[in-house]
């Protein structure tokens, strides 16, 4: 019996060596992946807005009707940057968009929209004949106090039925479907 266990000893030992060097070259990571792998990200074009007159783009919306970028800097301007790189000029509204992040360009209703967050406002400014927002309408104000949003971090439409999305620091994404507005001389907000 003295000879067995002397061999233990040194068999667990080989035993150790060896898995631990053939456990390397097990793939484990379909057993232990959840989900599928993500896609690969490049970036295809960089725009570099200084070069429109906008030294810091605060947000950015697209008009697929005019097929033009809007970007804009927190003020009543907004540069025009065509998908070709362009520049389509700008324009100026008559008021200023204090919240550009959650700036949103709607296909349906042809309407630039931007959601304060200090007002928990919706502003809808309408576009003219060439799908831009227009410099001469007056932005109509819809009051989301009710909805009680905190901290919207972004704001889309959906194109293929005008859905409005928040999306909120603390929500992952905010829904609200049906979104109806008012005319602009009524105060009540239609879910």
């Amino acid at each position: 019996m003295s000879h067995i266990t002397k061999f233990k000893p040194e068999f667990f030992r080989m035993m150790l060596v060896i898995g631990l060097a053939v456990l390397p070259l097990i793939p484990v990571n379909h057993w232990v992946m959840a989900q599928n792998s993500s896609s690969t990200f490049s970036m295809v074009r960089t725009i570099y807005t200084n070069e429109y007159g906008v030294d810091q783009a605060k947000g950015l919306a697209f008009s697929s009707a005019a097929n033009t970028f809007l970007v804009l800097d927190g003020t009543a301007n907004i540069a025009l940057i065509t998908t070709g790189e362009g520049d389509a000029g700008s324009r100026n509204l008559l008021e200023a968009q204090a919240d550009p992040l959650n700036t949103a360009y709607d296909s349906k209703t042809n309407s630039l929209f931007v959601f304060s967050r200090k007002e928990s406002a919706l502003l809808k400014t309408p576009a003219d004949s060439t799908a831009l927002p227009s410099v001469a309408a007056r932005s109509t104000k819809y009051d989301l106090r009710a909805l009680n949003i905190k901290d919207a971090q972004g704001v889309t439409f959906d194109s293929s039925d005008g859905r409005l999305f928040i999306l909120g620091l603390h929500k992952m994404t905010a829904l609200y479907p049906r979104l109806i507005l008012p005319p602009p001389e009524s105060t009540t907000l239609l879910l």
